[in-house]
């Protein structure tokens, strides 16, 4: 649809459950045996963007057609909170349980660098195309999920001297994130703060397919003397 989303899974092994959330809503789980990732005791390579391939030789032909950005994967299944917590921030790599971290910020030739520091540098195959994100994620984030939208508020702060407020929310969206950025943006598509003050706000709301786009208002404060 030609928009940005958070698509993350979670296995538990012991509970034998996998669940699948889009944009920090569950929307399903499998319960049955899960296998381990090894065959004759070899690791199966993780393979981002590609059909797994099975040591038979057979799958690796189906490819992802779209971009990627902040691939993230954990020691433990994480629960709804988390993922929503954590879905429009981007993490220093030094997070509890973090196994590896690609933010395809950092490249060098045809590796793409693990910033967790556990050094599982990916391998990036048929030259794909380099551009900046337009991924919401910020430094600082806030969040709501919510059935009633009404006289509700979500506010964000960044170093006390910026805030952004949303309100006045219609159409019922699942939930809305405010991600906040204290550096200059690399694209205006979000909303441009003035004075040039270096930091800025957007919003992300998660929605049904089908379902309108949910309309707001915006409260923007700031003790920056803007003179």
């Amino acid at each position: 649809d030609g928009q940005w989303h958070f698509i993350t899974g979670t296995i538990d092994v012991q509970a034998n459950q996998t669940k699948l959330y889009f944009d920090g809503v569950f929307i399903g789980s499998n319960n049955s045996p899960i296998s381990s990732l090894t065959t004759g005791g070899d690791l199966i390579p993780i393979q981002i963007g590609r059909e797994l391939y099975t040591v038979n030789g057979g799958g690796g032909l189906q490819y992802f057609t779209g971009d990627l950005d902040e691939i993230r994967v954990w020691n433990y299944a994480r629960t709804e909170d988390q993922v929503r917590q954590d879905m429009c921030r981007s993490l220093v790599g030094n997070e509890a349980g973090l196994v590896a971290l690609w933010n395809f910020n950092q490249c060098v030739g045809s590796f793409l660098l693990d910033m967790s520091g556990n050094g599982h540098d990916g391998i990036i195959y048929n030259d794909p195309t380099w551009k900046t994100s337009g991924a919401a994620l910020g430094n600082v984030s806030s969040y709501l999920y919510s059935n009633n939208w009404s006289s509700t508020t979500l506010g964000l702060s960044i170093n006390s001297e910026d805030s952004l407020e949303v309100s006045n929310v219609t159409n019922s969206p699942e939930g809305i994130h405010i991600y906040g950025i204290d550096m200059e943006p690399n694209t205006l598509d979000t909303i441009d703060m003035i004075n040039n003050n270096n930091r800025y706000f957007g919003v992300f709301s998660t929605h049904i397919d089908g379902q309108d786009l949910p309309d707001y208002s915006i409260n923007y404060h700031t003790t920056i003397n803007l003179m």
